[in-house]
């Protein structure tokens, strides 16, 4: 039995794709689990989402046509862990996702062929990471022809690096009591404890 976290992201993302659901509305099979369990989860989803086109443009290195539906979803998210979770060991995406298809959809013969793909994809990671490389700006940023094309049309100069911010990380942005402290004063307390960080501007 595949375990509940990857179960719970795999009945998202197949409920955004069949249903239309926003990602952050559809997060119902991942309340009744454990912290952990639940933040693997949403991470699982939210990088399948984000990296999809990149994702499908490797996959298509291994299987001769897309297979659509609940198939792809499951060698999306595979994928995903292999190549973007580097906390999560090989034989884990492989084994925890063939028994998630072999539970869920199809059996037997539909694991095998996840197993098979996957694993050839762990043999050949650094093949299938030169190609994302190589690969047309849209496929590595993971967007559609036409959003990258109207980017880069609006932003000539920094279209790329606005397609990788869209992937960094968000800062973290705290709100100052200033009836207690100061913006410049938490600041430097905070860096006395190692948290980098410093004031910004004044707002309006």
């Amino acid at each position: 039995m595949a375990d509940r976290a990857r179960a719970a992201a795999f009945a998202i993302l197949r409920s955004i794709e069949k249903n239309g659901a926003y990602s952050n509305l559809a997060r119902g099979p991942l309340e009744a689990l454990p912290e952990l369990d639940r933040a693997f989860g949403n991470a699982l989803v939210h990088g399948v989402l984000e990296r999809q086109f990149t994702l499908d443009y490797v996959l298509g290195r291994y299987v001769r046509r897309a297979p659509g539906g609940a198939l792809s979803i499951l060698l999306r998210m595979g994928a995903y862990q292999i190549l973007y979770m580097d906390r999560v060991p090989d034989s884990a995406a492989c084994d925890e996702t063939t028994a998630l298809a072999h539970t869920l959809h199809g059996g037997r013969q539909t694991a095998g062929f996840v197993n098979a793909v996957l694993r050839r994809l762990c043999r050949e990671r650094a093949q299938a990471e030169r190609a994302i490389a190589e690969a047309p700006p849209h496929v590595r940023y993971s967007l559609s022809p036409p959003l990258y094309a109207l980017l880069e049309e609006q932003y000539p100069a920094c279209c790329e690096r606005i397609a990788a911010a869209f992937f960094a990380p968000a800062p973290l942005i705290l709100r100052v009591n200033t009836l207690r402290t100061t913006a410049e004063a938490l600041a430097l307390a905070l860096q006395r404890q190692g948290i980098v960080c410093e004031p910004a501007g004044e707002t309006a």
